[in-house]
């Protein structure tokens, strides 16, 4: 295994730690720039960044690694560039689902989707929205 495969299958370990404990709400994300689609997470000893690498909120996604003085250290990218082409990494869609679910943790989706179901009256645990009194 080469230092560069090494580094990368570390990489996604982190990236799928990180979605485990976003979707366990043990995470609590920051946003960066939520537009562009960057949103951060800093432990006492590095900063770790999800982003759209095109800044434009759409695929494809990328985790930076950042020294906490927000040096880039490392990033696990969706695609690989191999010669002038392109293939998915083995962590397409765990960056993915990272991205949405930091970007769900950043922008407090749950709790204004929680307050609109209590002040409309849907019970949040019925999947059938026809089941759902008629709004006034």
């Amino acid at each position: 295994m080469t230092a560069d495969s090494y580094s990368q299958k570390q990489l996604g370990r982190l990236a799928e730690t990180l979605l485990q404990r976003t979707l366990d709400h043990r995470i609590a994300w920051k946003i960066e720039d939520a537009e562009g689609g960057t949103f951060s997470f800093a432990t006492n000893s590095a900063r770790i960044v999800v982003e759209a690498k095109d800044q434009d909120g759409q695929a494809p996604f990328r985790l930076v690694l950042q020294t906490i003085e927000g040096e880039e250290v490392d990033t696990l990218e969706q695609y690989e560039q191999q010669g002038t082409s392109y293939k998915r990494s083995p962590w397409t869609q765990t960056l993915e689902d990272l991205f949405f679910a930091a970007r769900r943790n950043a922008l407090n989706i749950d709790d204004v989707l929680e307050r609109v179901f209590k002040e409309l009256g849907i019970d949040e645990t019925d999947d059938d929205p026809a089941s759902e009194p008629p709004l006034e």
